[in-house]
């Protein structure tokens, strides 16, 4: 009895410094962030905060840069998706049927998703440039010479492009791991009753790859709603606003115009839409496995 005691007092002790960091670094910034919601707090303003209830949410509601950031994000996150997804699923089909030489296309696939953010915005703010990039320089030969970033045609295709060379690797590795763990008599008995490829691909391939792809889809959604280094260093939110993300909006609120509380409460709004499509996501995945 006393051993057991011991060994709970010794995990607990274990548990202590992840948990201070923990509160530390994400339960006390929440908070933080709650409470600054409901106050009139500017860093330009030396009479300090004044709580305001309600009024900050109010004026999310009724505010049209807020609308338009909420549309860009939703484009975003969108091209985001349908670009990487697909691509994810079909080089896993690809390299499930080459037996020479994959490990060395896994190899040559990766190194963009190591690259700093920050690194990556600035290589393709250079290739993008209109006059000295190398993209306009190859699209030369054909006559083609655009500014990117500087077109609100293209400024947010632009920006979805980096993020498809740069994260599509990531959703190929989670799509890899989950297809390494599907069994080849699967495929093999497909094969036997006479299943084509795409057959193959739809009936056990996609199923036994729902937990990946469920996984997958959440992590990128996370992350182009968090997505800060490529437009803060290619576009700055522009031209205009047609780049200027949720979290961008809040981020030139806060640091451009040092209004926190209202920055804290687009954070809410921020972490209250990540929640919601988290649990519509879990649900659609959880209703088509029982189904």
């Amino acid at each position: 009895m006393q051993s057991k005691i011991a060994q709970k007092r010794t995990l607990i002790l274990m548990l202590v410094p992840c948990l201070v960091i923990l509160c530390v670094i994400i339960i006390i910034p929440l908070i933080n962030l709650f409470v600054y919601s409901f106050y009139d707090y500017k860093l330009s303003n030396p009479n300090g905060m004044e709580f305001i209830g309600w009024k900050n949410y109010s004026k999310v509601i009724k505010d049209k840069e807020f609308l338009n950031s909420l549309i860009v994000t939703g484009k975003y996150v969108f091209g985001v998706l349908i670009t990487q997804i697909p691509m994810g699923l079909l080089f896993v089909e690809v390299l499930s049927h080459i037996k020479k030489g994959s490990g060395l296309i896994k190899s040559l696939i990766m190194p963009p998703m190591v690259v700093p953010g920050v690194v990556a915005a600035v290589i393709w703010r250079l290739m993008y440039h209109p006059s000295t990039g190398l993209i306009n320089y190859f699209l030369g030969v054909f006559g083609i010479e655009h500014a990117w970033l500087a077109d609100p045609k293209t400024t947010l295709a632009s920006l979805i492009v980096v993020d498809f060379w740069q994260n599509t690797p990531f959703v190929i590795l989670m799509m890899l791991a989950g297809r390494s763990a599907i069994s080849d008599d699967l495929y093999e008995a497909g094969k036997i009753d006479g299943a084509n490829g795409w057959q193959l691909f739809r009936h056990i391939t996609l199923p036994l790859l729902r937990g990946s792809l469920m996984i997958c889809i959440l992590f990128r959604i996370i992350d182009s709603l968090k997505g800060f280094a490529h437009i803060s260093l290619m576009t700055a939110g522009g031209p205009g606003n047609v780049s200027t993300t949720i979290n961008y909006y809040a981020y030139r609120m806060a640091f451009t115009y040092t209004d926190i509380g209202y920055s804290s409460t687009l954070g809410v709004f921020m972490l209250l839409m990540t929640t919601l499509l988290a649990v519509v996501l879990l649900k659609i995945f959880n209703k088509g496995a029982s189904n």
